[in-house]
């Protein structure tokens, strides 16, 4: 981002197209400063950013950081809102057989369940919970970092529905095969209105269930998701009793199968040609 500030700076024929998937002025702050100071050293740079800029794509979901903080400059027109260009939705018709490592991991005779990604401060204990109570013989893949196996080790210690298995990262050529094996994927939302786990829109790809957890009223995921056909939001917010009952519904339809073609209808924002059909003529 700001190598190409640099450049354009030098060359002015260089065209020049920020993308921001994750949005500069709502998002992430410094803790050691003051967030009044952050905020207004990132609008600043936003600002010169914009000024020499062709044209910004930024994740539609930021729109509404921009409206709170008032933030109206006099390069807001050169703004692109659309979703990260994750989607692919060929990962749903092409089969990955399973290496012979992962084979045990994946149990046919259970609901397997699996997340990937970094846990960050979220904690897994409350969705676990309620899993063990989903009256379902749950098989739940926990494919994360390292530094949280041990306390999902012990969280598995007080669940006797629920087979937890953990794993470390790997690459994304072994991962997709668990993906495809898996029944149901788990998304944890974020506790910044601005951010959207990328992996949402990969979960998308594969075309099968979702099941969500949020605990903020602006939670993205939730907003990526309100129109996935098959997916299950549920706000740590509400009633435990409540989501156990809505889980034990959600399981009573999750194979149901999902129309691709209305898929991609809904999600053209996240692809790859979504960008391309803008940027041919900047």
């Amino acid at each position: 981002l700001l190598a190409g500030y640099y450049l354009r700076n030098i060359d002015k024929s260089i065209k020049y197209i920020p993308i921001y998937w994750d949005s500069m002025t709502g998002g992430y702050l410094p803790k050691y400063l003051p967030e009044s100071f952050s905020r207004r050293r990132r609008l600043c740079l936003e600002r010169k950013i914009s000024s020499i800029s062709d044209k910004i794509f930024a994740i539609k979901y930021s729109r509404i950081i921009y409206d709170s903080l008032g933030i109206n400059f006099e390069d807001r027109e050169k703004y692109t809102f659309l979703d990260i260009p994750r989607i692919d939705f060929s990962k749903s018709s092409n089969p990955i057989p399973l290496d012979e490592d992962l084979r045990p991991v994946i149990e046919h005779s259970s609901v397997n369940i699996i997340f990937a990604g970094s846990l960050g401060k979220r904690t897994v204990s409350y969705i676990l919970s309620l899993l063990n109570d989903a009256d379902k013989k749950i098989n739940l893949i926990m494919v994360c970092g390292k530094q949280y196996h041990y306390d999902l080790s012990e969280y598995s210690k007080s669940y006797q529905s629920l087979t937890l298995k953990i794993l470390d990262y790997m690459p994304y050529h072994k991962l997709s095969q668990l993906l495809y094996a898996s029944d149901i994927f788990l998304n944890l939302g974020n506790d910044n209105p601005c951010l959207v786990p990328s992996k949402v829109y990969d979960y998308i790809s594969y075309a099968k269930p979702i099941i969500s957890i949020c605990n903020i009223d602006d939670d993205t995921s939730k907003q990526v998701l309100s129109n996935y056909p098959n997916s299950l939001i549920i706000d740590e917010r509400d009633c435990r009793e409540y989501n156990v009952k809505k889980i034990k519904q959600f399981f009573y339809h999750y194979d149901k199968i999902i129309d691709i073609s209305k898929l991609k209808e809904l999600y053209t924002d996240a692809t790859g040609k979504a960008y391309s059909d803008i940027i041919r003529f900047v």
